[in-house]
């Protein structure tokens, strides 16, 4: 996970290959590392790669063939890189749509019309300060992997179950009593 004081790291995905160029183009020299892609699909490749080094991203709500990718990526981010912060960006903008992406995860939700950079620079700026300390991090972290180990305990005592002799299997049901 990033370290605290470092170069702020931000993921840039949107399918406007004008819209990426224009924006990574601001955000570096405003001092930002910038990593992007163009699809939901390179998105997770990166992520997949890379995610310990990001720590905001930048998500168009409307990509992928039901325009709902944007959406299917932050709720990704939320629950598999959650130290990452997520902002939707998008050119069509509803209330409804900005209750979506924050009940999927996102910190923010912004028109791109209405983004002009001064508001982009204190929107990433406010993020990540309202990052959780790196102890929650390892805290949640920790949680999710004691549930992980717990399903496949839980999948391997069914299998065992599973494997029983019909005997032994009435024994069983016998001690539950």
């Amino acid at each position: 996970m990033p370290e605290r004081g470092s170069r702020v790291r931000i993921f840039l995905v949107d399918d406007d290959q004008e819209y990426v160029t224009t924006q990574t183009q601001w955000l570096e020299k405003q001092g930002y590392a910038v990593t992007s892609a163009l699809s939901v699909e390179e998105a997770k490749q990166r992520l997949r790669k890379d995610a310990q080094n990001l720590d905001l991203a930048l998500i168009d709500m409307y990509m992928g063939p039901d325009k709902q990718g944007g959406l299917a990526l932050v709720r990704l981010i939320s629950e598999e890189y959650f130290w990452i912060v997520s902002i939707v960006v998008t050119g069509h903008s509803d209330f409804a749509n900005a209750v979506k992406c924050m009940d999927a995860g996102a910190f923010f939700y912004i028109r791109k019309a209405e983004d002009p950079p001064e508001l982009r620079r204190q929107l990433i700026l406010t993020a990540f300060k309202k990052r959780p300390s790196a102890l929650l991090l390892e805290v949640r972290q920790k949680l999710r992997s004691i549930r992980r180990e717990f399903h496949e305990m839980e999948e391997l005592m069914q299998r065992v179950a599973d494997e029983l002799p019909p005997s032994a299997k009435a024994d069983t049901e016998d001690d539950d009593d």
